[in-house]
């Protein structure tokens, strides 16, 4: 059992330097249980805190933090070249923190080293519960290979996520987002970075591809097939939504989403790619058209059952605000539509149906 220290030092402005101490406490998995808190699958026995440096570049060994861990690092890397490893998070909290010194602290890096992704250094972080934040940057693939896979849980991310860092040895990043939620104040896919969605939500101040200034926002990246649903089979669904947090600088943040079909998004009553205030005209005009009632999505049908009623109203309210984004083909034509109807709908629609139907009785 050993644990390294090494001086870590920064020149400050003005000329002014300062040195700090950090420890590196590497994984052994001795303790026989993989659980994080357990301090014999820590180097000298010792579980790492906020002021340590955590790796565990030992081949073919797992990590876990459930419920019963509340851990604090000040950075974690794993997979560091010998060979794949895996952390699991089902519940609990990570927390990596910046010591305020180096500038790598408050980061996590997963598939530190070399390989393609379907090779022995492929590294996995599997969250399917609890709350993992970093203070700085997350790294799938910091050159090497990594997956992310999302089923649960939360992931914060105050810096930077980036997918696949370096290609130096053929690298690869890649996040499957299945559930739970993925807060990151930046998104840069480089290289071979991908990602693809089938559930839980993505939200985000700004996104990056590997081309700048021609992959510099989710259209390009979704279009060229870097960002896929259901591998492609599905649609990618994004809108603006407000956000308060403290991970997000903007105040309206970017949320994707995912549905495993293809062509108009329910509520796109138009089919202009977009779900807005004219759909809902369009969905008054077509309201009491009875289930059954060979009624079609132009006349307000959200949910296919040949009927308008307040079902599909509901569908239109479940998407209203949001775009489809194509995959690799042809996109989808947005058409200019008027929102105001939007901002007067709920406070309107029971008289406004009452209405529809008193005059289809006299007709």
């Amino acid at each position: 059992m050993f644990r390294v220290i090494s001086l870590c030092s920064i020149t400050i402005l003005y000329g002014l330097a300062s040195n700090a101490l950090a420890l590196e406490v590497f994984w052994d998995g001795e303790g026989g249980d993989d659980l994080w808190s357990t301090a014999a699958n820590w180097s000298d026995d010792t579980v790492p805190t906020s002021a340590d440096f955590a790796r565990n570049p030992l081949a073919d060994s797992t990590m876990l933090i459930d419920g019963t861990v509340s851990a604090e690092v000040a950075k974690l890397d794993f997979g560091i070249e010998t060979g794949p490893t895996t952390l699991n998070i089902t519940g609990g909290t990570l927390d990596v923190l910046s010591d305020g010194v180096d500038a790598e602290s408050g980061s996590v890096r997963v598939g530190f080293g070399g390989g393609t992704i379907a090779d022995a250094t492929a590294s996995t972080l599997n969250i399917s519960g609890g709350v993992m934040t970093t203070e700085s940057n997350l790294f799938i693939g910091f050159n090497g290979s990594a997956t992310l896979n999302m089923t649960g849980g939360e992931v914060k991310v105050g810096g930077t996520m980036v997918l696949n860092e370096v290609t130096f040895f053929g690298g690869k990043g890649h996040v499957q987002l299945d559930g739970g939620t993925i807060e990151a104040n930046l998104i840069l896919l480089k290289q071979s970075g991908t990602m693809d969605v089938t559930g839980g939500k993505l939200l985000y101040g700004s996104v990056l591809g590997p081309v700048p200034g021609a992959f510099d926002n989710i259209d390009d990246l979704v279009s060229n097939g870097l960002i896929t649903a259901y591998g492609g089979t599905g649609t990618i669904v994004v809108r603006s939504v407000p956000h308060s947090g403290n991970i997000i600088a903007e105040e309206l943040a970017i949320e994707v989403t995912a549905i495993p079909t293809t062509g108009p998004l329910p509520g796109d009553f138009d089919s202009s790619g977009d779900v807005t205030g004219s759909d809902f005209l369009a969905w008054q005009r077509g309201f009491g058209i009875p289930v059954g009632g060979g009624a079609s999505i132009s006349d307000g049908d959200a949910n296919g059952d040949g009927g308008v009623d307040a079902a599909d109203l509901a569908l239109w309210g479940e998407f209203v605000g949001a775009r489809a984004l194509a995959g690799p083909g042809p996109a989808v034509a947005a058409v200019p539509e008027p929102s105001s109807a939007m901002l007067l709908m709920f406070g309107l629609v029971a008289g406004q149906c009452y209405v529809i139907r008193k005059c289809r009785s006299f007709a």
